[in-house]
């Protein structure tokens, strides 16, 4: 997981968001990130679950700021 820190960035969460969303300790996240330390098929599978759901949220609510942004324009 080498870009373990862009998703979460891209996603908008701190480590300690990721942290309590995965069940991945905190201190685990910062080495996972680091490239310190290689997260278990089990971590690995619960950050990828967390970060789809911080990432799916965030394309909802990206496209409904441009359905919104795109209507007002349309009213300019």
């Amino acid at each position: 997981m080498s870009d373990l820190k862009t998703l979460r960035t891209m996603a908008g969460l701190t480590q300690y968001e990721l942290s309590r969303a995965s069940g991945v300790a905190r201190w685990k996240v910062s080495l996972i990130e680091a490239n310190q330390l290689e997260a278990s098929s089990a971590e690995e599978a619960a950050l990828q679950g967390a970060l789809g759901k911080s990432l799916q949220a965030l394309a909802t609510k990206a496209a409904e700021v441009g359905y919104r942004l795109s209507q007002e324009a349309v009213a300019i």
